[in-house]
């Protein structure tokens, strides 16, 4: 069995190649990429529920490791892959109308939402509906959203309205009724 080579940065062997035209032609397209990349990674904070100068930041930061250790010289680096942790779970108001109440299905949403790994909270409203806050991941959402289409064996969903919603749940609770 053959040892991995060992690990060398390109950057350290693009020094040797380096002159003046390439330095003008890397300063022009680092000048295009910020122009494009920093809207961008500003745009990915804002939907990631952080500050701009967060997304800024990270495009800088992401940019300058990607290029220092990156395999090649026409390496792209984005800030998208920064901002997928960020964006780790979503959560959702949902709206069931139909058959929905006397029915178990409060019992129904917590036993899949616990199956799920989903927190937030079900109950029943006084106008007949069935509220339900969830948040997760976001297969584990929509698939949440799935069996409250769904519903339990006695029940007869005719809607399922989805909102996102904020808020951050320490697990699942069925709430009395509002």
């Amino acid at each position: 069995m053959s040892a991995l080579p060992r690990f060398r940065p390109r950057l350290s062997e693009v020094w040797r190649e380096y002159d003046a035209a390439r330095l003008r032609a890397d300063v022009l397209a680092g000048i295009t990429v910020g122009v494009l990349a920093l809207p961008l990674a500003i745009a990915f904070a804002i939907a990631s529920g952080m500050t701009p100068e967060s997304g800024i930041y990270t495009a800088i930061i992401a940019g300058f490791i990607i290029s220092a250790f990156g395999g090649s010289r026409v390496q792209i680096g984005g800030p998208t892959g920064a901002f997928i942790v960020m964006n780790k779970y979503v959560t959702r108001h949902l709206e069931i109308t139909g058959r929905v109440q006397g029915v178990g299905f409060r019992n129904y949403v917590e036993f899949k939402a616990r199956t799920l790994g989903i927190c937030g909270w079900v109950r029943n409203r006084s106008d007949g509906s069935v509220e339900a806050v969830i948040s997760g991941e976001p297969a584990a959402v929509d698939a949440m959203i799935e069996c409250a289409r769904r519903g339990p064996r006695a029940s007869a969903v005719t809607e399922v309205r989805i909102s996102p919603s904020e808020g951050e749940f320490p697990g699942f609770e069925v709430r009395p009724t509002l």
